[in-house]
């Protein structure tokens, strides 16, 4: 929940909406978030990607291959991972 508690207060600075997926337990009301989109699936099929701790990116939480690190976010287009999520032919959590 603190995570959702930090996205809202960012999206609420920006003046914006954003989709937010995971594991969020049943007390997780949305109505305590206006500005989020509380999915409880994963949000691989939303055309975004996740950033990992050590800066790499994921096609999503779930998944464990890395495509590239976040400072050669320009070479995404070289990764046939990458190219897999961004054609639809992997379109959800590969897991």
């Amino acid at each position: 929940l603190q995570a959702a508690s930090i996205a809202e207060e960012i999206a609420a600075k920006c003046d914006d909406a954003c989709t937010i997926g995971g594991e969020f337990p049943p007390i997780a009301q949305a109505s305590n978030y206006p500005h989020l989109l509380l999915e409880n699936t994963c949000v691989a099929a939303r055309e975004s990607f996740t950033v990992a701790p050590d800066g790499w990116l994921h096609v999503c939480e779930h998944d464990p291959t890395p495509i590239c690190h976040w400072r050669d976010w320009r070479t995404l287009q070289a990764s046939p991972q990458w190219c897999q999520f961004a054609t639809r032919i992997q379109s959800v959590c590969p897991l």
